[in-house]
């Protein structure tokens, strides 16, 4: 089938899709649950985004991206951040990066679910940690996403997100 400019035909779908070249660069956040209910597996998932995702991304965007990483650990204590964000997004940074997600343990969670749901607000709208009132607690942002790269937000959970109230509400 035919398509118009800029856009390429996909089989899978039997439509037209507009083309996404990345020409100007990636922006990318992990967002990792590192409650206690991760500890058997935290440690393979951190090797899986530095040892390949990560090259793979330098590989495809050279210097022309930026890495951001948020830690949920759900510190239901006031004044405690419900999450943590350990690098925010700046251009070629995987050295810095790599050293963070090396910093992380998956430890504490005091519920089922985790406040992962505000992790992404909280990335979307490039706003500080919270503590379990809302209250924003100072310290990193995540950067804002810049207007013509391409954009995605990678959380890895094994929970249902819980918001402030700690309790997820379908």
């Amino acid at each position: 089938s035919s398509c118009p400019t800029g856009f390429t035909y996909n089989t899978l779908t039997n439509m037209c899709e507009q083309t996404n070249t990345c020409e100007e660069g990636l922006d990318i956040v992990f967002i990792l649950d590192a409650t206690a209910s991760h500890q058997d597996s935290i440690d393979n998932i951190k090797a899986a985004i530095a040892t390949t995702i990560v090259p793979a991304i330098i590989s495809n965007f050279g210097a022309n991206y930026r890495l951001g990483l948020v830690s949920v650990k759900d510190r239901r204590v006031d004044g405690q951040a419900l999450f943590d964000i350990l690098e925010p997004m700046t251009l070629a940074n995987q050295t810095s990066f790599t050293t963070q997600i090396n910093t992380i343990v998956a430890e504490g969670g005091t519920g089922v679910e985790e406040p992962t749901d505000l992790a992404i607000q909280a990335v979307l709208n490039n706003t500080q940690a919270i503590d379990r009132d809302g209250d924003l607690l100072g310290g990193n942002t995540i950067g804002a996403f810049r207007a013509g790269a391409s954009k995605a937000i990678i959380l890895v959970t094994d929970n249902l997100p819980s918001g402030l109230n700690d309790d997820y509400d379908d």
